[in-house]
């Protein structure tokens, strides 16, 4: 069993949670964190993160004052309520342990007057949420804990100002410890956070988060040119997923395959952003309790939800960022568990599942014939290296530019910088274009003006042949 200090109460929170062996980023981090330090832990969907804070967050606590001490960012309401259940497990052990929930979809007077009655000490939030929250009467003073829990994910849904927005309430703060935990740590995030993580500890054990031998991944291929949803529906009738999660690129696709799933008389739930608050909590604890056999999600559900038990993945569209589909595929071989990650293939796709080749993904190639799946070997095309033109290099420079030396606001100055240099070349291109068609012109003018000159020297000199002769 797993001892925190010697605090009984913890103790046998994590006893009834049936802990008995850290994984390998709790092992290098919980230590750390129970040192107090900033720290930066990067390690692949799966492998207990939020515990890596959580057991030093409760170590730390005063539980005798009733002030926020500890806040948790989470970039969605379904992260930020998973994160909280795991919470309040342990206020079954010690009732001077106070939690608090701040999400979107509730009235916020009503976040407001529950977090003033309930005096928590930790408070886990989506990042706007936490912000207005800070808006209002409550002390921030006390706070001497921060976490960014999915900190890509945070950046990657656009709340990068959030970084600079919370820093800026907490700055005062003295001792401020700075956590954040990640499933990658890409180019963005590692500058945002030099801004304001430092004298951090990066943890990653990352490795490499392409490749996961627990996973096939597996190209389905109609070479009928049937709908893509009849390819869907020959597919789910040659799986037989204890759970399976088919992943759309927008909510009007979504709902359209939960409608035909319906009707195919599927246990079928669906799950999107546009869900009410009610609704998509609703989802999640069915989910939870295996009401489902499939679930139709956009990528809200492809990150840091823990999902146990998905055997199979099918994304009916791939998405454009590489990443997303690694999240998605994440979604099953997680533990000890085996997982198949399926892709209708698409020939607008070839690029992004030749990428995805290059960086360790090893695709299997599936066929529909007489309503049943062969496998076939499909031949890959080899993309043709596109060659880099002067805007490519101009654009480049200014993003190298840009990552020496990182400020506030700097990736929308850097977007303006690159708009800029599309715009002058566009303009230099109209510029050229209407060169050529004036020096066309000038040159048809001029050539229909020396005709004229030289039809007119002609009659000129038959003219005088004929005086002279006749």
């Amino acid at each position: 069993m797993i001892n925190i200090n010697n605090k009984e109460w913890i103790n046998n929170g994590i006893k009834e949670i049936g802990f008995k062996e850290l994984t390998e980023i709790q092992k290098k981090t919980i230590p750390l964190l129970l040192k107090n330090e900033n720290l930066v832990g990067v390690s692949p969907t799966g492998t207990g993160k939020t515990y890596c804070f959580l057991f030093p967050i409760l170590n730390k606590i005063d539980l005798d004052s009733y002030e926020i001490q500890t806040v948790i960012i989470s970039p969605t309401r379904e992260l930020a309520r998973q994160i909280y259940s795991k919470f309040t497990h342990f206020t079954k052990f010690n009732k001077k342990l106070k939690v608090q929930l701040v999400i979107g979809g509730i009235e916020f007077d009503k976040v407001h007057e529950k977090v003033l009655k309930a005096k928590p000490q930790v408070i886990i939030a989506t990042p706007e949420r936490f912000l207005e929250l800070c808006e209002t009467s409550i002390k921030t003073s006390f706070i001497n804990t921060i976490v960014f829990d999915e900190a890509d994910m945070t950046m990657e849904l656009g709340f990068s100002s959030v970084f600079q927005k919370i820093f800026n309430v907490l700055s005062p703060n003295k001792n401020l410890q700075k956590i954040a935990f990640s499933a990658t740590l890409h180019d963005m995030l590692s500058r945002q956070l030099s801004v304001y993580f430092k004298d951090t500890k990066i943890v990653d054990i990352s490795e490499n988060i392409w490749k996961n031998e627990q996973i096939k991944h597996i190209l389905i291929h109609d070479q009928m040119n049937i709908a893509k949803e009849e390819t869907l529906k020959t597919l789910i009738s040659n799986i037989n997923p204890y759970f399976c999660i088919i992943f759309c690129n927008t909510i009007d696709s979504a709902n359209k395959i939960y409608e035909l799933m319906k009707n195919m008389n599927i246990n079928v739930g669906i799950l999107h952003g546009k869900l009410e608050s009610r609704k998509r909590k609703n989802v999640y604890k069915d989910i939870q309790n295996f009401k489902y056999q499939y679930l139709v999600a956009t990528d809200l559900a492809s990150r840091g939800l823990d999902i146990d038990g998905a055997s199979h993945i099918i994304s009916f569209e791939l998405p454009k960022d590489d990443l997303w589909y690694i999240h998605r595929s994440g979604r099953s071989g997680r533990g000890k568990y085996h997982g198949e990650s399926y892709v209708l293939f698409d020939t607008s796709y070839t690029l992004n599942i030749n990428r995805l080749r290059s960086k360790g993904i090893k695709w299997e190639s599936l066929k529909i014939k007489k309503g049943k799946l062969e496998s076939f070997e499909f031949l890959f095309k080899k993309p043709r290296k596109r060659k880099e033109t002067e805007v490519d290099k101009k654009i480049q420079h200014a993003i190298s530019i840009s990552s020496k030396k990182v400020k506030p606001g700097y990736k929308k100055k850097l977007k303006e910088e690159i708009k800029k240099i599309k715009q002058k070349e566009k303009r230099k291109r109209i510029d050229q274009s209407v060169k050529k068609i004036l020096v066309v012109k000038y040159k048809k003018e001029n050539a229909a003006k020396t005709k004229i000159k030289q039809e007119q020297a002609s009659k000129r000199e038959k003219a005088e042949t004929r005086k002279k002769y006749y």
